[in-house]
């Protein structure tokens, strides 16, 4: 009997040792070399959240909440950080500009303006909740049905005007 079961144990420690590891690389992997530390400028931590969080925040949410790529816009020192918000219950990383779109059918939503990250979060209040997790601010965005959404944006900056600005492309630039 204990050389049938040291036989087993010979077949069983390596299994075991592989889906350990398999689970750290699953799950544990992407939280340690996702997580921002305080010497991160925007570039690194935003580039931690697309590369390592993002994936794993739209794995563990299933669909239910978007989870939102951030990017940069302009060049130089005047570089800005953005996200694209499409209306829907979103999670979008703590950047400096949110591109407000409209919900569509199409992979590349349509921009209806660009609003300075801390104006749009005032006027939602109630609507935006924030998380940190694992170093990273993030906000739940929700849209609430009472608000007119074209009466939003005509309070923010209309696309051209931001692409001007900035010298760049919302959508475009990353």
């Amino acid at each position: 009997m204990s050389e049938w079961l040291s036989a087993w144990g010979y077949l069983l420690v390596p299994i075991a040792l592989v889906l350990a590891i398999g689970l750290v690389l699953w799950r544990v992997w992407p939280v340690l070399m996702g997580t921002a530390r305080k010497r991160d400028d925007d570039h690194d931590r935003l580039s931690r959240w697309n590369r390592y969080l993002l994936p794993l925040f739209r794995k563990t949410l299933e669909g239910k909440m978007i989870v939102v790529r951030a990017g940069f816009v302009g060049k130089g020192e005047n570089r800005h950080t953005i996200a694209t918000w499409t209306l829907e219950p979103s999670m979008l990383p703590d950047v400096e500009y949110i591109a407000l779109a409209r919900p569509g059918t199409s992979d590349e939503p349509e921009i209806q303006a660009v609003g300075e990250a801390t104006v749009l979060r005032e006027l939602l209040t109630g609507y935006v909740q924030s998380q940190t997790m694992f170093g990273h601010t993030a906000y739940i965005h929700v849209w609430p049905p009472e608000a007119d959404i074209d009466a939003v944006v005509a309070r923010l900056t209309p696309v051209q005007a931001f692409r001007e600005q900035m010298g760049g492309d919302p959508l475009t630039e990353s």
